[in-house]
């Protein structure tokens, strides 16, 4: 439970930070005076001090389970316990909505918010929520036990080049010291991976710890996590 509260505490730092960051956005198109995210950091020593405390923060969520940290804190009473009043906003384009100000903070995967970040969307970047949710399968019966043995095989992603499933297999593969370029990337849809890997189309992928757990329990022994580095 102690452990509970202090990632509550961290994910406040974090949200409120976001909304920091958005609200300056804004203000800097009206003047020419910079404030860094240091400075506000240094300014807001206390949370009841930040800017933004006392009216309600809108979170972003699509429904994910990997970056539901946030809503098992309103759960758990944390933010309300904080005196932080939240309102969470199903959206399936955080990216954009959080540049706009249509949301204050959102929770992400880093990789896939560093492109649009170059590119000109005003984000502030806060502190990691979690460690990962996302893991490395092959079939229960493979050949292949490790990230090496990817090595001229075919991974799937589920959700396209470049995002959060991609991002994850290449850290994996760098962790392991395996050349990413060595490894053939296929996006498959998530409903045919299975199938995918049973035709031998593909050999691994990288799946949701969430939606790959109903194969590992359903006693088909379907799939086989064989890299969860986080």
């Amino acid at each position: 439970m102690k452990n509970n509260k202090l990632l509550a505490l961290i994910l406040l730092g974090g949200l409120t930070l976001s909304a920091c960051g958005n609200q300056n956005a804004s203000n800097d198109q009206k003047s020419d005076t910079n404030i860094s995210q240091d400075q506000n950091v240094t300014k807001a020593a206390t949370l009841e001090e930040e800017p933004r405390y006392g009216t309600k923060v809108k979170i972003g969520f699509d429904g994910d389970l990997c970056i539901a940290g946030q809503n098992l804190a309103e759960i758990n009473g944390y933010f309300e316990e904080n005196g932080v009043d939240v309102e969470f906003v199903n959206t399936k384009t955080g990216k954009d909505a959080l540049s706009s100000g249509q949301l204050d903070a959102m929770t992400g995967e880093f990789g896939s918010l560093i492109v649009p970040a170059t590119k000109g969307l005003q984000y502030v970047f806060s502190t990691a929520s979690h460690s990962g949710c996302k893991s490395l399968y092959v079939l229960d019966d493979s050949k292949y036990q490790s990230t090496a043995d990817m090595v001229d095989q075919s991974v799937a992603v589920t959700n396209g080049i470049g995002n959060s499933g991609h991002n994850t297999l290449l850290r994996f593969l760098i962790h392991d010291d395996v050349n990413p370029d060595d490894v053939t990337v296929k996006p498959v849809d998530a409903a045919a991976v299975i199938q995918s890997l049973e035709s031998g189309e593909i050999q691994g992928a990288v799946l949701d710890d969430q939606f790959a757990q109903e194969f590992l329990q359903s006693g088909k022994n379907q799939t086989s996590e064989i890299f969860n580095y986080r």
